[in-house]
């Protein structure tokens, strides 16, 4: 039962480090392949199924029979509201000291005037809770797609296959520190 435990683990920290440091030593955030950081997100579901496959370890997509439409429509709408609320949270708490939060209040002449960035044309004041809401999806949206590659490894295959050795709230917290992990490379990589 640890076997493809350990095949996955070693495939995904291989696979995440490598990447995070063919981008940390070509450029940062300059280099080319930056964009790898995004399928870095795919890496957790291809070790489980490689894992999966080179050890025999049941049947394709059997998890996917317990997959609750209820749950998977509550992560993938409160992903985004909850990270909105931090936001709003963290801007109302720290907005006044943030140099980029000057622009969120209307100039003399009653508009919003956002950076290039953010558009740069000028809007009305009533207008800013729905082109922020509109950003916020387009930002968050493709993020919640790109979560989904690590949830089958590190929830469906790696937490399943621990609760069954050491129990569910052993294994959450095993699967919680080694999903840390995982990303640890990318903050090191300062990618």
């Amino acid at each position: 039962m640890l076997a493809p435990v350990r095949t996955f683990l070693v495939i995904a920290y291989g696979l995440s480090f490598g990447i995070a440091a063919t981008i940390s030593f070509t450029g940062g955030e300059e280099s080319p392949y930056a964009g790898l950081i995004f399928l870095a997100m795919f890496v957790p579901t291809l070790a489980a199924l490689l894992g999966r496959a080179i050890h025999r370890d049941g049947q394709p997509g059997e998890r996917w029979k317990a997959f609750s439409i209820k749950h998977g429509a509550l992560g993938l709408i409160a992903t985004p509201l909850v990270w909105g609320l931090c936001s709003c949270v963290g801007l109302l708490s720290f907005g006044p000291g943030l140099e980029w939060a000057a622009w969120l209040g209307p100039g003399a002449d009653g508009l919003i005037h956002p950076p290039a960035a953010f558009g740069g044309d000028p809007f009305p004041v009533e207008e800013l809770s729905s082109k922020l809401f509109t950003k916020l999806v387009i930002l968050l949206l493709p993020l919640v797609v790109l979560t989904l590659g690590e949830e089958y490894g590190w929830r469906s295959f790696l937490q399943r296959r621990l609760e069954a050795q050491v129990g569910p709230r052993r294994a959450i917290l095993w699967t919680a520190v080694l999903w840390a992990c995982f990303h640890l490379g990318f903050f090191l990589a300062d990618t």
